[in-house]
């Protein structure tokens, strides 16, 4: 290892370790190196070995490894992915993934690696794990392969496929579960991650811990997580050689070496209190030599004041204690005998369906004391997928007797599709049913922020289509739909999903015949959007009613790949077309043909006006145009990458 200085101190006492030393072990406080602050580490790490460590992504930019390394960072857990934060959640791998794990492995550093999930099944949750799997095969993986259980965040708050999903608690923890066998059954070791606050609330972290490594995120210089953890991300400021700003630091706490096998012997000043009356001497002595634990690493030899003392290192005076081994006096004795009967069960929130088993952990006290799962009883659950009343079976094990049941509502899930496809005067609106329901209701509002009424309530929960018929032509209406089910003679609804959709008769483009304002809102006082030049192409939407019956032009607009959306007056002229939308970029010819001249490349889902078919050589072309923010291009596309 690197050469490195950690301050410990231990009650009033302050000692340096040896700079060269392999390891530093866990005081009451250590210094960290990246920040210069004093941490206090829990007591149960006394004694145990602390390394420093980072965790890096694409947004730590280039690394100089060589000069992390000699900075003193022991390991490294490295960004390998994320999952898309929209609809479609793709599966992606961080761009500096590669040169990371490669950079940290060639310069002797330690690593894992982590996944930033947005799953929101369990199904999504093996995927990813083997997305990992799949990345990290030709590397050497020695620390843990984790989940990122957290929610992105933009200027507004949580955003994010797993935030709008709003999971359950259990269903949550279930997809770490899932993550995590998935990895275990590779034979890597799993873990995850999460700040105090996530644990607590997002994810069952007392339930993980027992299965799993624990990676906790508090930015506090002596963390009151009461649970068990073995690393602790202590701050996202840190200041490490090699790298461009600030940095993600760790403390891994380990009673190993580095290599994972290697036990270190506490030297018996950690454990005591020091009397320390000059500078350490860390020249060997030729009586330290022969001591066969010390052997591997002679720049760690113990001081002559340790060397009398050869039977600290197997502690031989914590191994004769069998009065502690059976316990068999113990104030816990009655409970040996102790009925569940008399336990108490904390009620178990309302979850939401999610197409798999709902398990909860409820929490059972008897007597003014919390019990432990799979140490004190057992939980079997039935009915616990579909929206209903789910039962929950406890059963005492060891010290318990007896068997006690509570139940939970599992309320359905808000539909995550909703779309509404337009005739002259009916929209037919479709959404999926993998929601658990009994049924739905509907509601429509006919003006822009106008009072919704129901318009239908469906009773068949496998049903996923309605069609809204006698609709006035060209006129955009406003739905929300929710599931409901009844249980126990109660109505248990879901949160609303929403929908803008007019009534036309087919998709319009438009061309702009003046340069005009995009509007914010239907307002004449509106803020601008964005300014619109003269013939560039939008998307016509509908046209959008207010309570006074004033109307404005809802259209879509995107230059630059940025969409946006909103209003023109309706006064405005438009040019209506047939509306395409490319489904690739696409290149812009000056003429119909392969090989004539580009004049432009229109980016993926930007909608086109079809302004003529062309056939050459028995294949379609479409004349359109194009404003690419600066210039108005007009030219022709291949009808194979487009869609209308």
């Amino acid at each position: 290892m690197n050469i490195r200085k950690i301050l410990c101190r231990l009650s009033a006492a302050l000692l340096l370790l040896n700079s060269a030393a392999p390891y530093a072990s866990a005081a009451s406080q250590t210094e960290g190196i990246f920040d210069n602050k004093t941490y206090t580490h829990a007591d149960v790490f006394d004694g145990m070995n602390i390394y420093n460590g980072i965790d890096v992504s694409y947004y730590n930019k280039n690394i100089d490894w060589e000069e992390v390394k000699d900075s003193g960072v022991d390991f490294a857990i490295i960004r390998v992915g994320y999952r898309g934060y929209g609809s479609a959640g793709t599966l992606c791998t961080d761009t500096k993934f590669v040169d990371n794990i490669e950079g940290a492995l060639d310069a002797g550093i330690k690593v894992g690696v982590y996944y930033f999930t947005e799953a929101i099944n369990k199904k999504e949750a093996i995927a990813e794990a083997e997305y990992c799997l799949e990345k990290i095969k030709d590397y050497d993986v020695t620390l843990p392969v984790v989940i990122d259980y957290e929610f992105p965040t933009d200027s507004n708050g949580p955003i994010g496929r797993m935030y709008k999903a709003n999971l359950s608690k259990s269903a949550a923890t279930n997809n770490c579960i899932a993550f995590c066998d998935t990895i275990k059954e590779a034979g890597y070791e799993p873990m995850i991650y999460a700040n105090k606050s996530d644990f607590a609330n997002l994810i069952n972290g007392t339930k993980l811990s027992k299965s799993y490594k624990i990676w906790l995120a508090n930015y506090t210089t002596k963390t009151t997580y009461s649970n068990p953890y073995e690393y602790w991300q202590y701050t996202s400021s840190g200041s490490v050689d090699g790298i461009s700003g600030k940095v993600d630091c760790n403390f891994w706490y380990t009673d190993t070496g580095l290599d994972g096998n290697t036990v270190i012997t506490v030297p018996p000043a950690i454990t005591g209190t020091p009397a320390v009356t000059g500078t350490p001497d860390t020249t060997p002595k030729p009586s330290e030599t022969p001591k066969p634990a010390e052997t591997p690493k002679p720049t760690k030899t113990p001081k002559p004041s340790e060397t009398p003392k050869p039977t600290k290192t197997p502690k031989p005076t914590k191994t004769p204690e069998p009065s502690k081994t059976p316990k068999p006096v113990v104030t816990e004795e009655p409970v040996v005998t102790a009925s569940l009967s008399d336990a108490e069960i904390q009620a178990i929130s309302d979850e939401v369906y999610t197409g798999d088993e709902i398990m909860p952990s409820p929490v059972i006290s008897l007597n003014g004391s919390e019990l432990i799962e799979d140490e004190d009883y057992e939980i079997t659950y039935t009915d616990n997928i579909n929206a209903g009343k789910a039962s929950v079976t406890i059963t005492g094990i060891g010290n318990y007797t007896g068997t006690i049941t509570t139940s939970f509502i599992i309320k359905p899930a808000r539909t995550s599709y909703f779309s509404g496809s337009p005739s002259n005067k009916a929209i037919t609106l479709a959404w999926d049913n993998l929601t658990g329901a009994h049924g739905y209701q509907i509601y429509r509002a006919d003006v822009y922020n106008g009072t919704y009424k129901k318009i239908k309530t469906i009773t068949n929960g496998t049903t996923s289509s309605y069609k809204n018929t006698k609709l006035l032509a060209d006129h955009e209406y406003y739905y929300k739909i929710r599931s409901y089910a009844k249980i126990d003679g109660k109505t248990y609804h879901s949160s609303y999903t929403t929908l803008t959709a007019a009534t036309m008769k087919t998709k319009k483009a438009a061309i702009m015949p003046a340069k005009t304002n995009l509007l914010k809102t239907p307002a004449s006082g509106s803020a601008k959007l964005v300014s619109l030049p003269k013939n560039c192409t939008v998307e016509y939407l509908g046209k959008t009613y207010l309570n006074d019956n004033t109307s404005y032009l809802h259209v879509n607009y995107i230059v630059k790949s940025k969409a946006y959306n909103g209003y023109l007056p309706s006064g405005l002229a438009l040019e209506f077309y047939s509306l395409g939308k490319t489904t690739a970029a696409l290149n812009m010819r000056k003429a119909a043909g392969t090989n004539k001249k580009v004049l432009a490349v229109i980016p993926e889902g930007t909608p086109v006006a079809l302004l003529k078919k062309v056939n050459v050589k028995s294949k379609v072309w479409y004349k359109t145009n194009y404003y690419d923010g600066k210039k108005l291009y007009t030219g022709y596309v291949a009808s194979g990458y487009i869609n209308k």
